[in-house]
């Protein structure tokens, strides 16, 4: 996810409405930094799911724009657990060709119910 925090903005909240602000994201995006003044930082970015709690939070305490939450549509991140006896990669290759597999079944189907449709079959 692309996150982007307006400091100008955060620096005019309250220490307690920081914490609030922090607390509402459900996965824990956000930290802080708590010497000498608190500073909101995003800390993990992928761990957002666009629940957009924290511009609601915003919203809700007249600071329209202290946080933009947008998907960033050239990327898909995940990740992938091996116990060993294949690489990531030779997992994620093996998936996409299974997956290519049913896609071209799907076609087929479809291709066919169209076919089908049109001579009213």
């Amino acid at each position: 996810a692309d996150i982007q925090l307006d400091h100008d903005e955060m620096a005019k909240l309250s220490d307690e409405q920081k914490l609030a602000f922090m607390k509402v994201c459900p996965t824990k995006v956000f930290g802080d930094s708590k010497e000498p003044v608190r500073v909101v930082e995003v800390e993990d970015a992928r761990k957002c799911m666009y629940c957009k709690e924290c511009e609601a939070f915003a919203e809700n305490n007249q600071v329209p724009g202290l946080v933009t939450v947008e998907p960033i549509l050239d990327r898909f991140l995940f990740t992938v657990e091996s116990i060993g006896a294949l690489q990531p990669a030779e997992i994620v290759m093996s998936a996409l060709h299974k997956l290519k597999e049913k896609l071209q079944v799907v076609e087929t189907e479809i291709s066919q119910s169209i076919d089908s449709a049109s001579f009213g079959v």
